[in-house]
């Protein structure tokens, strides 16, 4: 199957129910720093989000929805540009937390770009995201419709019309 194709079929339940899903995804696996800031404000301090950025976490977490993604997308669809974009994100991403990681043994050596450090990393997390929740889509498409949905609202209608009567 084709993901762009699979993707312009695509119902709104089916973006709904990916991106409850996705959504379910980030917050569950950036709870460490949302439970973090929480700590922070308990203890009386201001969190800023440069502080969770400084040392590529999110390098971490766009690599740790890759993984599975690029699984997703080679079991929904033919090899393409998108599985390439998708290996390109991974690697770049564990290129550059290897690089922090290094720059912290050379650290009076290596000065690490911080700003770059988190632009890059928000914006490698978005497209993580985006792609992961493209993919999900498009395996909700070929899962089927969701008969356990259409039968409770076959149910809800036929209650609702027998209230009326």
């Amino acid at each position: 199957m084709e993901l762009l194709s699979d993707l312009r079929n695509a119902t709104l339940g089916h973006w709904r129910q990916a991106g409850l899903w996705i959504l379910m995804v980030v917050m569950g696996g950036l709870f460490p720093l949302w439970g973090g800031a929480l700590l922070f404000v308990l203890w009386g301090q201001s969190p800023s989000l440069p502080l969770f950025l400084s040392h590529g976490e999110f390098y971490i977490y766009s690599a740790a929805i890759m993984a599975p993604t690029l699984y997703v997308l080679l079991s929904i669809c033919r090899f393409g540009i998108v599985h390439i974009i998708s290996i390109m994100v991974l690697l770049v991403n564990a290129v550059l937390f290897a690089g922090i990681l290094s720059s912290n043994s050379f650290a009076p050596i290596i000065d690490v770009d911080k700003v770059f450090l988190r632009s890059s990393s928000i914006v490698l997390l978005a497209l993580s995201i985006f792609i992961t929740l493209c993919a999900r889509v498009a395996e909700n498409i070929q899962r089927g419709p969701d008969v356990r949905g259409m039968q409770r609202r076959a149910y809800d209608e036929l209650e609702a019309d027998l209230d009326t009567l």
